[in-house]
Parts: C-alpha cells; sequence; structure tokens
C-alpha cells in the first residue's frame, strides 16, 4: 500500500467497539489506524467468502441460509 492514495474515513464507535480496539492494537504493537485497515482487509475477504459460498449453495440447490446455520452447528459441535 505504499503509493496508494489515502483518504480520511470519520466516524463514532461505540465505547466497547472503541476499547476492543484499543487492546487489540495495543497487543499487536499496531496503531489504531494499522488496526483498522486489517479489519477493513479482513471484512472484504469474509464478504467475497459469503459471496462465493452463497453462489455454491445456490448452484447446488441449497438455501444459502440452511448451509450457514448448519455450518455454525457444525463448528460449535467441534469446539465444545
Amino acid at each position: 500500500m505504499g503509493g496508494e492514495e489515502k483518504r480520511d474515513i470519520r466516524g463514532r464507535l461505540p465505547r466497547s467497539k472503541k476499547i476492543a480496539l484499543d487492546v487489540a492494537c495495543a497487543k499487536r504493537e499496531m496503531s489504531q489506524q494499522q488496526g483498522i485497515e486489517e479489519a477493513i482487509d479482513f471484512w472484504l475477504e469474509i464478504q467475497d467468502q459469503i459471496e462465493t459460498l452463497i453462489e455454491r449453495c445456490e448452484s447446488m440447490g441449497i438455501d444459502p441460509k440452511t448451509a450457514l446455520q448448519q455450518a455454525a452447528i457444525l463448528w460449535l459441535e467441534k469446539h465444545q
């Protein structure tokens, strides 16, 4: 991202999320700007994965909501 144009983003976070951001950034020894950039990158990546999952489910005739619910149940069973 070296020569990439930067744009300001303004907004407000609920206090609990601001504290969580402060703690997470401190633990990882990164600035809040770096933390927010990483969070946005992660969110965008997840959106791509969700779109891919929905497309696959629809191509197989499976309701995406049902598939996500079943995946969540399997994950919980595995991690209990």
